[in-house]
């Protein structure tokens, strides 16, 4: 290898390093961003950002951003589990647009059925103006117990998603009531 050539390559290797280095700075400035911009009032039930508000049936925690797996969002979370319901709300925010239509309705319903989940039913509608769909399925666990699940996704723009999502044991009889509760107190900003 010449000189000039692995002046080139070390330079190139160079660039990369303070990219690599940008990149996992952004990632830690997001996740502490994340965490700073989110206020807990109501015993740590209620979560506000300056996207949402939401009051969880349990004490909520943020969730470190997660970045989908074909690299084309970030969604922040946040959760609330306790007393045999799990609840979470997630912003989602997508790199590139969506289509404020149809087939985003239908694509964002058909999550509805991952990881092994029987849909039940599934309502189209708009949230204040916002296109946005309620899918319900269940799931039988290996114990022969059904986890019930409820999930709305709210098209805020072509680039901002709001998903609502509360799962249960099927035997809860007061769980209809906790989604109900969960989602009249959704304020999307």
């Amino acid at each position: 290898m010449t000189k000039s050539r692995k002046s080139l390559l070390l330079s190139e290797l160079m660039l990369l390093v303070p990219l690599s280095l940008m990149l996992v700075l952004t990632l830690v400035v997001t996740s502490v961003t994340h965490a700073q911009d989110t206020t807990f009032t109501n015993g740590g039930k209620t979560v506000e950002t300056d996207k949402i508000k939401a009051t969880f049936e349990n004490p909520a925690k943020a969730l470190a951003p997660d970045r989908n797996a074909a690299n084309t969002s970030t969604t922040l979370m946040y959760q609330g589990i306790g007393g045999g319901v799990g609840q979470i709300v997630g912003v989602r925010i997508l790199d590139g647009d969506i289509a404020l239509d149809q087939s985003s309705l239908d694509f964002y319903a058909g999550t509805a059925t991952n990881q092994g989940y029987i849909l039940i039913s599934r309502r189209d509608g708009n949230y204040n103006g916002h296109l946005s769909t309620f899918s319900k399925g269940y799931l039988t666990n290996p114990d022969g117990t059904q986890t019930i699940r409820r999930i709305w996704h709210i098209l805020v723009t072509s680039r901002e998603v709001v998903i609502l999502m509360q799962s249960n044991l099927s035997t809860n009889e007061t769980a209809s009531d906790i989604w109900d509760k969960f989602t009249d107190s959704l304020v999307v900003k």
